[in-house]
């Protein structure tokens, strides 16, 4: 029986790396820093999730971080979706700052995150629709309301 390759950070990063350059430029976010590392567990309200995005305002920098093991099982469409994804919270963060700036933690609060998470899918799978020319497929992050097994 055949081993199984381990897969290496430096590995992953070719993967992420090109997609995290192509789309900043594809949807005008080179302005952003944006850098990005691998982790073992990641999850979010007890679920595993994909990747999380951490911003800081307003110098415009994003940290994300991606599940070692979403990107290893990964197919290169449902990679890509997840980078868009990510990137597309950039294009909410200063409504998203708003929000909690008014609202905080209550659940109003918790509500909206979680419209803003659904809306910043709708225009990762927008964008690349556009791009593609094609339908594209959500892929499966407990993270998104509506995509996946929450």
């Amino acid at each position: 029986m055949a081993r199984r390759r381990r897969v290496t950070d430096v590995q992953r990063r070719r993967r992420i790396g090109s997609l995290v350059a192509k789309w900043r430029q594809r949807l005008q976010l080179n302005h952003w820093s944006v850098v990005y590392r691998f982790v073992s567990n990641l999850d979010h309200d007890d679920h595993p999730v994909f990747a999380d995005i951490n911003i800081t305002h307003p110098y415009k920098r994003a940290f994300i971080q991606f599940s070692r093991m979403c990107v290893d099982a990964s197919p290169p469409q449902e990679l890509e979706h997840a980078v868009v994804h990510e990137l597309c919270h950039l294009l909410l963060a200063d409504l998203k700052n708003r929000i909690v700036e008014i609202f905080g933690d209550t659940n109003l609060g918790t509500e909206l995150h979680q419209l803003i998470e659904t809306t910043t899918d709708a225009m990762a799978l927008a964008a690349l629709t556009l791009w593609y020319h094609k339908a594209w497929e959500p892929y499966n992050d407990q993270n998104i309301i509506g995509g996946g097994k929450v």
